[in-house]
């Protein structure tokens, strides 16, 4: 009886000891072997946090206007720069200038064949006897022989009785001298112009055709005067598709300044300072921004609700066509390591990573967690040798090239790794 007692006694004990062996191997032949968990290499990371808000562009903007209604011609394409005194677009009135038009041909082809004409007279001679001139010197080149000459004559003498008949009988039946004609013709082109309206810029700077009606209120010149009321009545309306008044032909924008009035969405308790310099984000179309540094030069503030202007001076052939605006407001960029969170440890009151260095020993690298979320650790590059600060010190951090282990329990500081 004892016996049997006695072997299951010895049973249990083996079984125990045999447990007890399993658990040691899986802990310590890992280490024995250099076998521990996954090495990584830390990831270079732009960190950035960015703050949504909502912008309308202010611009310096001449709006002009047609004193007379008729058909534009855009003389210069949307977004070209003109100078002072450059024309930018046609007004044509819709009356029928042909008529008009047609006796300025006739006149102008009567001044041309004249001219011509009194180059081979004398100045003596009245150009109202070219005719009888032609046919004078005709005779004589055929007593002389001259065919050359008679061949230039003949055409002569056919080009102005073509222009003649071609001419209407009051121009012929006034026998009218050049300098008549000449008169005549400033004034068909006078009464012409009547009926064509060029507009010239009185201003340099960028063209636009696309009025939105919120020239006038969103001038530049007028912000110190602007009302938290009036930037939300502008937000609530949107572009105006109509104004109440005549509408402008086109506008010229200054192209050197411009002003962002930005507000920050709700749910985003950030403040920022008269002067202080963004780094604001402006989405043009999608996946499409342009990034720039502007500095504060206003805070509008009423009944808790908060308006920063800012100034910019670059950029303005981007944006000119824009008046509302999607916006990031970068308020934290820094370049980084991404580390697994799970491989950050203490080491007394210092957190960092475990690594192994390249001859195999397991050293501690004490590092400075700029953000984390719950998958990563964003940590600080250092300085441009590698240091961070560490209580009135310095000391080195991790690099690109540390193999940090993923789980810093599984060895020890000053173990050997295989």
């Amino acid at each position: 009886m004892m016996g049997y007692q006695g072997d299951i006694k010895r049973k249990i004990i083996l079984f125990i000891g045999f447990i007890a062996l399993i658990i040691i191997a899986l802990n310590v032949l890992p280490r024995l072997s250099g076998t521990v968990s996954k090495f990584i290499l830390p990831e270079e990371y732009e960190y950035v946090v960015e703050v949504p808000a909502k912008g309308i562009l202010a611009r310096d903007e001449k709006l002009y206007y047609s004193e007379t209604d008729g058909d534009i011609y855009k003389v210069v394409k949307e977004g070209e720069r003109v100078r002072v005194g450059q024309a930018v677009a046609d007004v044509l009135l819709l009356e029928d200038t042909t008529n008009l038009k047609d006796e300025l041909s006739q006149i102008e082809n009567m001044i041309d064949f004249y001219s011509e004409l009194e180059n081979d007279i004398s100045n003596s001679q009245d150009a109202s006897d070219g005719l009888d001139f032609l046919v004078s010197n005709l005779h004589q080149q055929l007593s002389d022989e001259d065919y050359q000459g008679i061949n230039d004559t003949r055409e002569s003498i056919e080009l102005q009785s073509s222009t003649i008949v071609n001419a209407s009988e009051d121009i012929v039946d006034q026998n009218l001298s050049i300098e008549d004609l000449m008169d005549k013709r400033q004034g068909l082109l006078s009464q012409i112009a009547k009926y064509d309206r060029e507009i010239h810029s009185n201003h340099s700077g960028l063209v636009s055709y696309k009025i939105d009606g919120w020239e006038s209120v969103l001038n530049a010149n007028l912000l110190s005067d602007m009302s938290i009321e009036t930037l939300k009545e502008v937000q609530k309306l949107g572009i105006l598709d109509e104004t109440t008044e005549k509408k402008p032909v086109f506008k010229i924008i200054d192209d050197y300044q411009w002003y962002l009035i930005m507000e920050i969405e709700n749910g985003f308790e950030t403040e920022f300072e008269l002067k202080e310099v963004l780094s604001v984000n402006i989405l043009l179309e999608e996946e499409s921004f342009v990034t720039l540094e502007l500095p504060v030069v206003m805070i509008l503030e009423e009944n808790r609700e908060v308006f920063y202007v800012l100034e910019g001076t670059k950029f303005i052939e981007k944006l000119y066509d824009k008046r509302f605006v999607d916006i990031n407001v970068i308020t934290f960029n820094e370049e980084t390591y991404r580390i697994p969170i799970e491989s950050l440890t203490e080491m007394g009151d210092t957190v960092g990573v475990k690594v192994k260095e390249f001859y195999g020993v397991v050293t501690f690298r004490p590092v400075e967690v700029v953000a984390s979320d719950e998958e990563y650790a964003f940590v600080s590059k250092g300085d441009n040798n590698g240091y961070i600060k560490s209580g009135d010190g310095s000391v080195r951090t991790i690099n690109m090239f540390s193999d940090v282990i993923t789980d810093p329990d599984s060895v020890d500081v000053d173990e050997i790794l295989n």
